[in-house]
């Protein structure tokens, strides 16, 4: 009988402390990206840049220095990540990005939505790109840079990357990226048409991202 209590005492105390402490986050292990697109671009262009062990070759140029660091980086990011891509806008401006819902197939064109500031990205969507208007530089880290654009450009953000927008306080007209833009281009696949909007007129737009 008394055998029969403890036991009971005991199963009712285990479910009161699983039901009062916190249960842990579940997310998915960190290397999930390690077999996307994104990783393998990533991984080739590095390889480009370093030479093979014991082979003579000319020293890297001050710009493929910064692009083999930039590309290092990435790669340590993507391989780390155990989620979709997001963004945060820390800046004053909003920020255009273009995003996929996670049960929307890749091959499904993104949409372009508008990012107000102190916001992020909900992690049920997987941003693909940040909307670079006309006339907006990038940087990144010390020496990481994307000159400004007569037409509006989008960087490309890859698999995994939790990237934060911020304004730069030693220059104008600038995001300032929390890591490196692998790419920053006119002409992106996947991605829904891009809008003429300076950054005047994006800052006037309603935000229409879905947000955390």
């Amino acid at each position: 009988m008394l055998t029969t209590v403890f036991a009971t005492i005991g199963a009712l105390l285990l479910s009161l402390l699983t039901w009062l402490l916190p249960s842990a986050p579940a997310f998915a292990d960190a290397g999930h990206y390690l077999s996307s697109e994104s990783y393998g671009e990533v991984a080739a262009e590095l390889k480009s840049l370093q030479p093979l062990p014991g082979s003579s070759s000319r020293p890297l140029s001050p710009d493929q220095q910064q692009r083999l660091a930039d590309l290092q980086l990435l790669e340590q990011t993507i391989a780390n990540s155990d989620d979709r891509a997001q963004i945060s806008n820390e800046s004053s401006h909003s920020v255009g990005i273009f995003a996929r819902y996670k049960k929307e197939l890749p091959s499904q064109a993104a949409n372009f939505y508008v990012l107000a500031p102190g916001n992020s990205t909900d992690d049920d969507y997987n941003v693909v790109g940040l909307y670079v208007p006309a006339n907006v530089n990038l940087s990144w880290g010390e020496n990481g840079k994307a000159a400004a654009a007569q037409a509006p450009r989008v960087a490309r953000v890859l698999d995994g990357e939790v990237l934060s927008v911020t304004d730069n306080p030693e220059q104008a007209d600038t995001y300032s990226l929390s890591l490196p833009a692998f790419s920053v281009a006119a002409q992106v696949k996947g991605l829904a048409s891009l809008p003429n909007l300076d950054q005047s007129k994006l800052d006037l737009e309603r935000e229409t991202a879905p947000v955390d």
